[in-house]
């Protein structure tokens, strides 16, 4: 597998400004040395990485390249746990603290006032922004979450870096996706008339567990979840779940497109591996787990789009005029 030793070590933490364009700089050279078009997209909140053609494209695979702060392993396991009971309760405890200093040493209430909101204010912030990696110290090793999805896609450039199929293909590097999915957000609402015919592939946490979630939004499997699962594997199982809170992921900024995120956070056994992402404990990448994701969606993209063919014939013979500004332009 190739630009292992070169993602995972050398440009391996990308939270910090400097380090992301240095990352930036370095996969745009490779895509040019692939013969692809690389550009990148700047938001007012992220800086995202289009290599190909986004709008003409049948297929656009996606992945993440921001890393997060690094946090307690303890916190990681129970993520939604501290975040939804534990952190409330400390704030509610230091509250109560705060509020008997200030009985005890009889300060004005305008103080109080003042003061006291600010000192909670600062407390608050400061932990929210640490957690989403706008301050703090950077996690190091992030082999999985997410160097992997990157090898997956700069593998797959590979594949096709001779191959006439690779016009029907963009690739999409997403910034920030740990700081709430600003990113893949700025991505779809700058490209909204596109992906309403196109397929999403969104590849998070894939470098390790012998088990892929095949995450999507809405009541139905997406048609693209059932290419995937009628692929031919034997090592490695799917398995198809509706998306929550503890499955948020860029391709929830692509719910309205055919889409599906794979994520490797869990064995057959249901054994969880969350607990080794945002820690210094993500340092584990399987080789196998990239080249199998590589070979079944080249399968899976090399046959017939069904999905992008009928959507454009949907869109053609609408009686409204303005449909071929949706995605019928190429």
């Amino acid at each position: 597998m190739k630009y292992k030793k070169e993602i995972c070590d050398v440009y391996g933490e990308r939270m910090h400004p400097k380090n992301k364009k240095r990352f930036r700089n370095y996969v745009c050279s490779v895509a040019k040395s692939l013969d692809y078009k690389c550009n990148i997209e700047s938001g007012l909140l992220a800086k995202n990485i289009i290599i190909g053609n986004p709008k003409k494209a049948e297929f656009v695979v996606t992945a993440h390249y921001d890393t997060p702060p690094r946090l307690p392993k303890f916190f990681v396991k129970h993520m939604l746990f501290h975040s939804l009971i534990s952190l409330p309760l400390l704030f509610l405890g230091f509250n109560f603290l705060l509020t008997q200093v200030f009985l005890f040493f009889n300060l004005s209430i305008n103080f109080v006032n003042i003061v006291f909101p600010t000192i909670n204010y600062l407390i608050c912030g400061g932990l929210v922004g640490y957690s989403l990696g706008f301050l703090g110290n950077a996690n190091k090793k992030n082999y999985n979450d997410n160097s992997s999805g990157i090898l997956g896609i700069l593998n797959l450039m590979e594949k096709y870096k001779s191959d006439e199929f690779k016009s029907k293909i963009c690739f999409v590097l997403t910034d920030n996706e740990e700081k709430g999915l600003l990113g893949a957000l700025y991505y779809s609402r700058k490209h909204k008339k596109s992906l309403r015919c196109q397929t999403v592939i969104n590849l998070d946490c894939i470098g390790n567990g012998d088990q892929f979630n095949l995450y999507y939004c809405g009541e139905k499997e997406t048609e693209i979840i059932k290419s995937i699962k009628e692929s031919k594997q034997e090592k490695y199982k799917f398995k198809s779940i509706k998306s929550s809170l503890l499955s948020m992921s860029d391709h929830i900024a692509f719910r309205k497109s055919n889409h599906v995120c794979l994520l490797s956070v869990e064995q057959k056994n249901n054994k969880s591996l969350y607990n080794q992402i945002h820690s210094i404990n993500d340092t584990i990448i399987n080789e196998n787990n990239i080249d199998f994701v590589v070979s079944t969606l080249n399968d899976v993209m090399k046959k017939e789009n069904k999905f992008y063919k009928k959507k454009k014939l949907d869109l053609i013979n609408k009686t409204d005029k303005k449909a071929e500004e949706l995605c019928i332009n190429n």
